[in-house]
């Protein structure tokens, strides 16, 4: 018996999409036809190009859809994976192997598995400044974000400014803010002051 024949009847379920909740179940399907596998997204889309937020917040990429990779849809008929976007991983109940899930209705339910993947991925981090829960403070993390930032940007008065706070990182901050250079409003880039020294200048 082959390993694909020893698989067929368990199931994993995956908390997660884009780069790696998404690729884990691409590649999970190549190494196994027999498994059942369900991917849990919280958001609208499962896999799309997050380095490229701020060219279409600064209208390199104009439109929305030409950040994303691969729709639901695709990894449906593609991979044989259950995708349900709009589900989210409220809690796991590990003893009893099952986790409990909210959908963007309001509906509750459980889902069992015989192997779990967290992909959850991380937030952005709000510094604990003054204002910084002001409506028009907001973070470029994912798709409906940048959706909001360009849908705000004509809204402002041409004498205001958008200021970027960047972080270093292994995404190389320039990659992030000098697209927006090319929109409407001028770009502040605030950095820490104790990661100034070591950041790369664009």
């Amino acid at each position: 018996m082959n390993e694909s024949e020893q698989s067929v009847g368990r199931k994993t379920v995956i908390v997660g999409g884009v780069a790696g909740g998404a690729s884990c179940a691409a590649r999970l399907r190549r190494l196994d036809e027999g498994r059942e596998i369900v991917l849990l997204e919280r958001g609208p889309y499962i896999s799309y190009a997050n380095c490229g937020l701020p060219y279409h917040v600064g209208g390199t990429i104009r439109r929305r859809e030409a950040l994303l990779v691969t729709s639901p849809e695709t990894m449906r008929k593609r991979f044989r994976v259950d995708v349900r976007t709009g589900h989210e991983a409220v809690g796991i109940d590990r003893a009893r192997k099952v986790v409990a899930v909210r959908t963007a209705e309001g509906e509750s339910y459980e889902e069992s598995y015989d192997d779990l993947v967290l992909a959850t991925g991380s937030e952005p981090v709000r510094p604990p400044l003054p204002g910084i829960d002001l409506p028009q403070v907001r973070t470029l993390w994912t798709v409906p974000d940048a959706v909001e930032v360009r849908t705000e940007m004509p809204r402002s008065r041409s004498t205001e400014r958008l200021s970027v706070a960047a972080v270093p990182s292994s995404t190389e901050p320039g990659r992030r803010t000098t697209p927006m250079r090319y929109s409407i409003c001028s770009v502040s880039v605030v950095f820490p002051a104790s990661t100034w020294a070591r950041t790369p200048m664009f």
